[in-house]
């Protein structure tokens, strides 16, 4: 690539601006020890004695009691956290994603020698990297049961992926400088043959369409409430998710197929064409989502969404 477009690209920043606007980590906890003090974040995955003597500290400093080993046998030893459940379906899901995406980056590192790269092809690998962390996000965002939020990032990570997919093919400086990422989504009909209506569903949920701000209302008792999360929301959240994950493969896998081992989401045909597989991981824990929310409203419209075999012309 060359030197001329990157003369701007230097970033400095000084030690009053890190300390007072640090990054946090990049951890989300799934339980809080208590919300009455301080809360101590935790996961579901940790060890039920590895919890409580977490908790015993916490306790023991915040009631001013010295011994903490009193305070585990007084207070806590009998408290169960039901904890310890790795094949929690959240948390294989969040697995996959993270796995998966990350990968992506993995594999772009292992590219090798860049000297002399189409402008093109670099800020496509530069765009997929970025990924892993809209991914993460969509994560948190799910997790919390935060559909409309989600959805606003998957979008954002879809047109992502879109101006990716084109952009790889593109030696000149400014034809990639001008390229548009709502107009490239058409062109990844060729390797996802549901991106146009992903992206429509997440657009209808971003930009608070009818029928989509109608799902945060709910009534109980006569009155109407408005949801702010759920359980269906956050197995909508999911489902979109995977979606965008499984695009973002299709389209890499597309891209730089030539490059990587395959991530077994397509198959190239003679034809010049693609065939989505059916044996992959982001459908499998798709529909897994689907049979524990046949009757959750939230879903509607995401099921036609995730392919599930297919052939598509070159």
């Amino acid at each position: 690539m060359s030197a001329a477009p990157m003369k701007h690209l230097e970033r400095r920043y000084n030690s009053k601006l890190i300390q007072q606007l640090p990054l946090y980590p990049h951890v989300d906890f799934d339980m809080t020890l208590s919300t009455e003090w301080w809360p101590v974040g935790v996961s579901a995955r940790y060890h039920d004695e590895f919890i409580r003597r977490v908790a015993a500290g916490a306790s023991s400093a915040l009631l001013n009691i010295s011994s903490v080993d009193y305070v585990l046998k007084r207070y806590v030893k009998q408290i169960s956290y039901d904890a310890n459940v790795p094949d929690r379906l959240d948390f294989r899901i969040s697995d996959c994603v993270r796995e998966l995406s990350g990968s992506i980056d993995n594999a772009v590192r292992g590219f090798g020698d860049r000297n002399d790269q189409p402008v093109g092809e670099f800020m496509s690998e530069v765009t997929f990297v970025r990924l892993v962390f809209a991914f993460s996000a969509m994560l948190t965002l799910s997790n919390r049961g935060y559909l409309y939020e989600t959805a606003a990032v998957a979008r954002m990570a879809l047109e992502q992926i879109a101006w990716a997919f084109v952009a790889k093919s593109h030696h000149s400086y400014e034809v990639v400088r001008n390229l548009s990422a709502t107009h490239s989504i058409g062109r990844l009909k060729v390797v996802y043959p549901t991106a146009g209506r992903y992206y429509h569903w997440l657009s209808e949920h971003s930009h608070w369409a009818y029928n989509a701000h109608v799902k945060t209302l709910s009534s109980s008792e006569g009155l109407i409430k408005a949801l702010g999360a759920s359980c269906g929301y956050k197995a909508a959240s999911l489902l979109a998710t995977l979606i965008c994950l499984d695009c973002c493969l299709a389209a890499f896998e597309a891209v730089f197929g030539d490059k990587v081992a395959k991530f077994h989401v397509l198959k190239r045909l003679k034809s010049g064409g693609y065939e989505i597989k059916r044996r992959r991981r982001t459908l499998a824990l798709f529909n897994e989502v689907l049979r524990l929310s046949k009757s959750v409203q939230e879903i509607k419209g995401l099921k036609p969404l995730m392919p599930v075999t297919m052939s598509i012309k070159g």
